[in-house]
């Protein structure tokens, strides 16, 4: 897995929300309801990111992570709306 680097972030933050940002922009919907599939593992990799590190938002590290995913294909989504759904995801 790619690691994004953010200045001040944590690890943990960095590749999970990386990682999100891949999945989430590859779905049409988002994050799909689904337990299994590519839903669960979304929400899998969101429960690993500390959720005290992401307090304010993903939103910086989801637009980094979405530069570099966006070199390699078209994300259907734009980065605001995958920010949202991880945020939505964490209870942020």
């Amino acid at each position: 897995m790619h690691r994004v680097a953010v200045a001040g972030q944590p690890p943990g933050v960095r590749s999970g929300t990386t990682a999100d940002t891949e999945h989430a922009g590859r779905c049409r919907r988002g994050i799909t309801p689904a337990a299994r599939g590519a839903g669960g593992i979304t929400r899998r990799v969101i429960g690993t990111i500390d959720r005290n590190a992401a307090r304010l938002g993903v939103g910086a590290m989801v637009r980094d992570a979405y530069g570099y995913w966006s070199l390699f294909g078209v994300l259907r989504p734009p980065w605001p709306e995958i920010a949202r759904a991880i945020e939505e995801e964490m209870r942020l």
